[in-house]
């Protein structure tokens, strides 16, 4: 074996292992995604009349749509073309054939409408919030950027796929921080609300547990917060001459099923939390009208003893009436 043919052997085998890498995790976050898809689509909630509205079938589209962009990112990033020649044929093809460049297209376009999904979510969230203009104008003047941009770096990446054209690097960093802008304001806003909520429900009330709203307002706020440190991440990995761009790979799947597992997630949670408070504020009702049965009984038998106690007390009474009568 000459020292060229080694070379090739170990440049194979590295790519291999980081093919492989990717497509462990990428399956893996898939299983879970379709897990989580199967559950939001036969949950109770989803099957109930308040969720025919508009608010209830945009919701369900979306999810659908995630389901079938989630599907075609997976494949763009999973297929593999098998070759005669082996290893290093499937290697020197794989910029070359058609398909593959059609299904970089694809990744690249899937991808993106990921992002732009969970941006509209976060916003949307923040904008049933907040009844406010000019909060509302802020939100708008932001997703409308972050949608002309993210459509600008697609235009870019697909031309840079096809005409194999060095990638438009500086515009994806663009991209993912204008997407972290949204998130940071959307979220900020809650984190907002959800502290306005709070010192207005201590003022008038002494219990340390949580109220459902604070719950709720939390529950949107962290997971505001853990969908921004991916973006960081993601944000770093796209600086040009970064060092972690073998992490480019698993950061960009993480991202991608969080972003799309966000809204689906988000509700399960919501309703989940709904239906719990629900059921809790019902075992209260129950056992305070049991109790207020129990003491109406209790008060209830003094009241008939008395009368029992008198009448047996009216008996010697009529009959020395009667004795009274007979002399």
């Amino acid at each position: 074996m000459t020292p060229d043919e080694a070379q090739e052997i170990a440049d194979v085998g590295q790519v291999l292992f980081v093919d492989f890498e990717y497509l462990i995790i990428n399956c893996t976050l898939y299983a879970f995604f379709i897990s989580v898809y199967i559950y939001s689509q036969t949950y109770t909630p989803f099957r109930r009349k308040d969720t025919t509205g508009w608010a209830g079938q945009l919701l369900i589209g979306l999810l659908g749509t995630a389901f079938v962009i989630v599907t075609l990112n997976t494949l763009a990033y999973g297929i593999i073309v098998s070759l005669p020649g082996g290893l290093p044929a499937q290697e020197d093809a794989a910029d070359s054939q058609p398909l593959l460049n059609v299904w970089g297209v694809i990744e690249i376009w899937t991808g993106n409408l990921i992002y732009l999904m969970a941006d509209t979510i976060i916003v949307w969230r923040a904008w049933a919030i907040w009844d406010n203009r000019p909060v509302h104008w802020l939100l708008s003047i932001l997703m409308f950027a972050n949608i002309g941009v993210n459509i600008a770096d697609s235009v870019a990446d697909t031309r840079a796929e096809l005409e194999d054209l060095v990638s438009g690097v500086t515009l994806d960093w663009v991209n993912v921080a204008l997407s972290f802008a949204v998130n940071v304001v959307a979220t900020s806003l809650i984190a907002y609300k959800a502290w306005d909520h709070h010192k207005a429900v201590k003022g008038i009330s002494t219990r340390n547990k949580k109220t459902p709203v604070e719950s709720i307002l939390l529950l949107l706020v962290e997971s505001g917060a853990i969908f921004g440190i991916l973006q960081v991440a993601l944000d770093v990995n796209q600086i040009p001459e970064s060092n972690i761009g073998q992490a480019e790979g698993v950061i960009g799947n993480f991202y991608n099923f969080t972003a799309a597992l966000n809204p689906v997630a988000i509700f399960i949670l919501v309703q989940t939390q709904t239906t719990y408070e629900h059921s809790m504020h019902i075992s209260s009702h129950i056992g305070k009208a049991s109790t207020e049965i129990s003491i109406q009984q209790s008060t209830s038998t003094p009241a008939i003893v008395p009368e029992a106690s008198q009448s047996e007390n009216n008996t010697p009474r009529e009959s020395d009436d009667s004795q009274i009568q007979e002399v």
